[in-house]
């Protein structure tokens, strides 16, 4: 019910009725907001699990509405953090930490026709030039001295 209300963006009766609907649970949104409002310690516990584990959360701008979230294994397959399972649209800007940066991930991103700005991992993260030479970074970055100037394109 939580992920209907706060993910979703349901008001509290329209929760509680979608959960009801569903067979998955029979109170009153007067209920829900009571539960809600005692359950902030949980949610805080929750949220702390979450980010150490395969968890994912997109927000839109300017209305930082959640538009897509994710709960994966920490362990096995399909686990981990990874822009592949985001869904991606024309003209989006993925900004992701650096759990997120890989070359797979960020392909994957821009051949939705969208941009990423990721922090850079850079004992997995290995960048080349459109000819295959290797790319260091880090001399590249300390040549910045405005915040607006770029010295490449990756």
């Amino acid at each position: 019910m939580l992920m209907l209300h706060v993910a979703r963006g349901y008001s509290l009766r329209e929760t509680v009725a979608r959960a009801k609907l569903a067979n998955r649970a029979d109170i009153s949104h007067v209920a829900l907001l009571k539960r809600l409002r005692n359950s902030d310690e949980w949610l805080r516990l929750l949220c702390m699990e979450l980010l150490n584990g395969g968890f994912s959360y997109c927000i839109g701008l300017p209305s930082l509405v959640c538009d897509f979230f994710e709960v994966t294994a920490t362990i096995g397959e399909g686990s981990g953090e990874t822009l592949n399972r985001m869904p991606v649209g024309p003209h989006a800007l993925i900004l992701a930490d650096a759990g997120h940066c890989s070359v797979a991930g960020i392909e994957y991103v821009w051949q939705h026709g969208a941009g990423v700005w990721v922090r850079v991992n850079p004992q997995s993260f290995v960048a080349y030039s459109e000819s295959g030479r290797r790319i260091s970074l880090l001399p590249r970055l300390r040549t910045l001295s405005k915040v607006s100037k770029c010295p490449f394109a990756v």
